[in-house]
């Protein structure tokens, strides 16, 4: 009984103490290079805690350390699969233990009858999904609130035409989601924005876009566009066909709602490939696939053609896939490019050899990378901060 009442006094010592200005700028510091699963529960400390844990300048300042934080410590890979579950793993894991398995999200449970998931985005440790082709859902996996949004109308359907994507706009501090389709009688491209919880009607791109998800780098969604020019040989060859198409990058900036379009990397006037656009380390990425090699450019300072870079050869002698089945993710820490290939990982290094990580069931899924943050759905909390 002494033992238990000693305890209980000491707690209460910690959660009523004060402490000096000095000292409440060393604990904010530290809190806000600790993972979110420990500041979940710090939360529990004291009131003057979870206030300053939950307060839009500390989610502000975590999300900004967090992103900075260039050892991959809290960068996830999430997977979508065709058997519409939900997992992830470390992402530094799958760089050090080949065997990592993916742990499932138990997100049934918040959700009744899902038969298809497939992923739109993340942003700021925001990630949006579709569910059965036809239900946008906001979702934070690291605190695991989510958000069903509303439809903008009966007519909103998932086509197969459709792209869609999401982007923080830092000149409002809102969260917005591109969503564009082409229908017999009509293209609709609208945007929902997470501060008014509405969509809206933006302009209507009169190019072909790829439809696929949006590659979001320096605050724009990019897709790639091929315009098919006529030929008179109809049995012409698929590299006659790239000859013969305008291949381009479009970029949406949300925050102005206007279309551009940004600089190919040198490879695409240097002969004849296959390109595919990506995103590696924040930047827009280009898969130039040409005869037995694969180049791996990256653009460098977004908006200048004369800085993508070349920052890898891949044999494909050394990997089983092509592009677009072989889609790069993420940079290691010495150089090496995690690839996911047809339903596995595969790391590839810089002296052509590679290993294979993180085995998955599915021979189909989609991947991403999300860092985990404190960024909530709340109407009224970060997003009228700008986080």
């Amino acid at each position: 009984m002494e033992i238990e009442n000693k305890a209980s006094h000491s707690r209460n010592t910690i959660t009523q103490q004060t402490f000096s200005p000095g000292q409440e700028i060393i604990i904010e510091e530290i809190l806000s290079r600790l993972p979110v699963k420990s500041l979940l529960r710090f939360k529990c400390v004291s009131k003057s805690w979870r206030h300053l844990i939950s307060s839009k300048r500390f989610v502000k300042k975590h999300l900004k350390i967090s992103t900075r934080n260039t050892s991959l410590a809290k960068y996830r890979v999430l997977l979508a699969s065709d058997g519409a579950t939900l997992s992830q793993c470390s992402l530094l894991s799958l760089f050090n233990k080949p065997d990592i398995k993916a742990l499932e999200f138990n997100f049934k449970t918040e959700f009744d009858h899902i038969n298809s998931i497939s992923l739109v985005g993340c942003c700021n440790g925001l990630v949006s999904i579709l569910l059965n082709r036809e239900d946008f859902i906001l979702w934070n996996p690291s605190t695991r609130i989510s958000k069903k949004l509303p439809r903008a109308d009966d007519n909103m359907l998932f086509s197969d035409t459709a792209c869609y994507g999401i982007c923080h706009d830092e000149s409002s501090g809102d969260y917005k989601i591109f969503w564009s389709a082409s229908f017999d009688y009509e293209s609709v491209c609208k945007l929902y924005s997470l501060k008014s919880n509405s969509w809206k009607k933006t302009n209507v791109l009169d190019l072909s876009l790829c439809c696929e998800r949006g590659k979001l780098a320096s605050g724009k969604l990019h897709w790639e566009m091929i315009d098919h020019c006529d030929t008179d040989n109809n049995e012409s060859s698929d590299t006659e066909e790239v000859e013969n198409s305008r291949w381009e990058i479009i970029a949406f900036d949300l925050s102005r709602e206007v279309y551009e379009t940004v600089g190919q990397p040198r490879c695409y006037s240097e002969g004849r490939f296959c390109p595919y656009l990506g995103k590696l380390e924040e930047c827009v990425s280009v898969l130039c696939h040409y005869g037995y090699f694969i180049d791996v450019w990256v653009m460098k300072e977004y908006g200048v053609k004369e800085s993508w870079k070349k920052v890898m050869v891949v044999d494909v002698a050394y990997v089983a896939g092509k592009p677009p089945s072989l889609t790069p993710l993420c940079i290691g820490l010495e150089g090496e490019i995690l690839l996911m290939e047809r339903g596995s990982f595969l790391i590839y290094y810089k002296d052509k050899w590679n290993k294979r990580v993180g085995k998955h069931n599915d021979t189909s899924f989609e991947a991403d990378i999300y860092v985990e943050t404190l960024v909530q759905l709340s109407l009224n909390h970060e997003i009228e901060d700008g986080v």
